[in-house]
């Protein structure tokens, strides 16, 4: 369970799910997988991986047909931490 009070808000993650649907189209679900990996790998960075983990876990529910089939940089599904 998360606690409110730690980790993007659902207003960040439905406002970064939005700017990625904008900008990536069919491919934001990749583009937020990548992200999340590069900011956990590169960055050190748990809360920007958290943020884009959550994005990537949102479009997935708005497109579920189009997150299936992770084309864009051959990213894999979002799986539980």
């Amino acid at each position: 369970m998360r606690l409110v009070l730690f980790g993007p808000s659902r207003t960040e993650i439905e406002a970064l799910s939005r700017d990625l649907i904008a900008r990536h189209g069919e491919n934001a679900y990749d583009e937020a997988v990548y992200l999340a990996q590069i900011a956990r790998d590169v960055l050190r960075s748990a809360a920007r991986s958290e943020i884009y983990h959550l994005a990537a876990k949102e479009i997935r529910q708005a497109y579920p047909a189009d997150a299936e089939s992770n084309s864009g940089r051959g990213a894999k599904p979002i799986t539980t931490q």
